[in-house]
C-alpha cells in the first residue's frame, strides 16, 4: 500500500512541474488581466455587495433568475473575493480552469481504459487547455467543460452498478455543469444518454432505467431555461453561420474550417517576441501540431488492434461522440444569434478532443507516440512563451488604468472608450475591457461591464431601458483602427448614437488611444477638456 501510494506521489511530480512551468507567467506579473474575466470579476463583486445589502448597488442592480446558466465561475469568485484582491482571484481562476481540463481527461481515460497513459493524457489535456476561450477568460464554460468531462468517467465508472445515492450524484454534477454554461450542459447530458442507451443487450434495461432520471433532469432544466430568458430581449433561436457568405463558395467553406480553431492565442501571422509577420509563420500554429498528434495516436491505436476488434461495442459510443461532435464543429453554425450565446464551433471543437483520449492506444512508446509527444511538448512551449509576451504586456498596458483609478470619486457611472490602433496580436485585448477593474472593491457602477446588456448571467440591471443601452454601448465602445474586418466609421456614427442618447447614464468616461474623429464625438456630452491625463488614459466628465 505504502509503495503505491509513493508510486502515486512519484508520478505526480513531473505533472505539478509542468503546471508550474505553463502557468509561471500568470504569477510572474502584477496584474495578469484577460478580456472577459474582467467583466465577470466585476459581476461577482457586485453579487458580493448585493448580498452584503449595498443600497448603492441595489438601486442599479439586481439578481436575475436563479435558473440563468453562466454562474458557477461568478459564485466560485463571489467567496475568493472575500480573502483576495481582484487581481488575485484572476490568477487563481486562471490557474483553476487550466489544471481542471488535464486533470479531468486523466480521470476520464482511467475509468474507461484504465491505469495507462496518464501522462500523455495529462499532454494532450494541457494542449487542449492551452485555448483562447481560457485566454479570454471565460471561467464558467471552461468549468462546465472539466466537470462534464469528469462526470462523464464518473457515470462510466458506476454504469452497471448504479444506485440511487450514485444517481443523486450524477444529477447534481448535471446541474452543476447546468449552471455553469448551457452548451457543456447540453454535451454532458446528451453524452450520457447516448452512451446509456450504447450498451450490450443484456444490459440494456437496467441501463435505460437509470437514464431516466438524467433525461427527466435534462428537460426540467431545459424548460426552467427557456421561461428564465423569456421577455429578457433576446434574438430569435435560429442557426445562423458566420463565416459562410456563400454556400457554394469554395472560399466560404475554407473560412468555416479555419475559423473553428480554438487555439489562437497569438496571430498565425507571427512568433512570440518578434515582430515578424508572414502567412508562412501559420506552419507553427499549434492547431496544425494538435492535429498532428491526434492523427498520430490515432494511426498508432489502428495499426495495434490491426488483427482484432480495435473497439467494444460500449467504446464505440465515444468514436461515436467524438465524430458527432467534430462534425458539427466543422460544419454546423456557429452560434444561435449571439444573445443566446456564441461560439459554439470552436466549444464543441475541443469537447470532441477530450472524447477522443479513451480511445488511444497508449500502452507503449513507439515511433508515432514519440512524434505524437513532440508536437504535444511544441505546443506547450510555444503557448508558454506566447503567455509570456502577453503577460508582459498586458501587465505595462494596464498600468494607466490602476492609476486613474483613484481620480474617481466614488457613487458614480463610469464607461470606457477603447481605441486599438495597432494590429491585432493576441486573441484577448485586456484594455478593452480594463475599466471592470476600477469599479472593483468600491461603489462604481462600470456601465460597460457587457454582461449587464445580457440576460445570461447572475446579475442585471433593474431598468431594462438601461440594459438596452448597456447592450448597444459595448457592442461600438471598441474601435479597430487598422481591422480590416471592422467598420471603424461605422462603429464611430454607432458611438455617437449611444452617446447622444446617454442622458445621464454615464458620468466619467475613460479613453484609452486617440482619434480625432472618436474625440470629437465624445466632446459632444463630456466636457472638452479631461481632468486626468496619462500617455494613454484620459478621463472626462460630463457635461452639465
Amino acid at each position: 500500500m505504502a509503495s503505491g501510494r509513493l508510486q502515486i506521489v512519484r508520478s505526480l511530480i513531473p505533472l505539478l512541474l509542468l503546471c508550474i512551468v505553463i502557468l509561471s507567467p500568470i504569477w510572474s506579473v502584477e496584474r495578469f488581466i484577460v478580456q472577459d474575466a474582467s467583466g465577470h470579476v466585476n459581476t461577482s463583486f457586485v453579487m458580493s455587495e448585493l448580498l452584503k445589502g449595498n443600497t448603492f448597488f441595489a438601486e442599479f442592480y439586481q439578481f436575475n433568475s436563479i435558473f440563468v446558466p453562466n454562474s458557477s465561475g461568478h459564485w466560485v469568485m463571489v467567496l475568493l473575493l472575500q480573502i483576495f484582491s481582484p487581481f488575485v482571484v484572476t490568477k487563481i481562476m486562471m490557474s483553476l480552469t487550466f489544471i481542471a481540463l488535464p486533470v479531468s481527461a486523466v480521470w476520464l481515460r482511467r475509468q474507461v481504459v484504465g491505469d495507462n497513459g496518464s501522462f500523455t493524457t495529462f499532454l494532450i489535456g494541457c494542449a487542449v487547455a492551452f485555448n483562447w476561450f481560457w485566454l479570454l477568460g471565460t471561467f464558467n464554460f471552461l468549468l462546465g467543460l472539466a466537470v462534464c468531462v469528469f462526470t462523464l468517467g464518473l457515470y462510466w465508472r458506476w454504469r452497471d452498478s448504479m444506485n440511487t445515492a450514485r444517481c443523486c450524484l450524477i444529477v447534481l454534477m448535471i446541474a452543476f455543469v447546468y449552471f455553469s454554461h448551457l452548451i457543456g450542459f447540453m454535451i454532458l447530458s446528451g453524452s450520457i444518454i447516448f452512451i446509456g442507451l450504447f450498451a450490450k443487450k443484456h444490459a440494456r434495461p437496467k441501463r435505460v432505467i437509470w437514464i431516466l432520471p438524467f433525461i427527466l433532469v435534462t428537460i426540467v432544466l431545459l424548460v426552467l431555461y427557456k421561461i428564465s430568458i423569456s421577455g429578457g430581449g433576446g434574438e430569435d433561436f435560429y442557426p445562423v453561420w458566420r463565416s459562410i457568405d456563400d454556400p457554394n463558395s469554395v472560399r466560404s467553406w475554407i473560412n468555416q474550417l479555419i475559423a473553428v480553431d480554438p487555439f489562437v492565442l497569438i496571430s498565425r501571422r507571427t512568433l512570440p517576441f518578434t515582430d515578424m509577420d508572414s502567412t508562412i509563420l501559420a506552419v507553427f500554429s499549434p492547431l496544425l501540431w494538435v492535429c498532428s498528434a491526434v492523427v498520430l495516436f490515432s494511426l498508432r491505436t489502428l495499426y495495434v488492434g490491426r488483427d482484432r476488434q480495435i473497439f467494444s461495442s460500449e467504446r464505440l459510443a465515444f468514436l461515436l461522440l467524438s465524430l458527432g461532435l467534430m462534425t458539427l464543429a466543422l460544419f454546423g453554425p456557429d452560434d444561435f444569434n449571439l444573445t443566446n450565446g456564441g461560439l459554439l464551433r470552436q466549444r464543441l471543437f475541443l469537447a470532441s478532443l477530450l472524447f477522443m483520449i479513451p480511445l488511444f492506444d497508449l500502452k507503449k512508446l513507439g515511433v508515432s507516440e514519440f512524434m505524437a509527444h513532440c508536437c504535444l511538448i511544441f505546443v506547450l512551449i510555444f503557448q508558454t512563451v506566447a503567455m509570456w509576451e502577453f503577460a508582459l504586456r498586458t501587465n505595462e498596458e494596464t498600468r494607466d488604468f490602476v492609476e486613474a483609478a483613484s481620480t474617481i470619486l466614488d457613487e458614480q457611472k463610469v464607461a470606457s472608450i477603447v481605441i486599438v490602433k495597432d494590429k491585432v496580436r493576441f486573441h484577448a485585448q485586456p484594455t478593452t475591457q480594463m475599466v471592470n477593474y476600477l469599479g472593483n472593491n468600491r461603489n462604481l457602477i462600470v456601465v460597460d461591464n457587457y454582461e449587464m446588456g445580457h440576460n445570461l448571467f447572475p446579475v442585471i440591471t433593474r431598468d431594462d431601458e438601461m440594459r438596452k443601452f448597456i447592450l448597444g454601448f459595448t457592442n461600438s465602445n471598441i474601435l479597430y483602427e487598422k481591422d480590416p474586418r471592422e467598420d471603424f466609421a461605422g462603429d464611430i456614427n454607432d458611438l455617437n448614437f449611444y452617446l447622444s442618447t446617454n442622458s445621464g447614464r454615464i458620468e466619467v468616461m475613460l479613453l484609452y488611444g486617440r482619434s480625432d474623429a472618436v474625440e470629437g464625438v465624445l466632446a459632444k456630452s463630456f466636457d472638452s477638456q479631461p481632468f486626468y491625463t496619462t500617455d494613454n488614459v484620459r478621463l472626462f466628465q460630463r457635461r452639465k
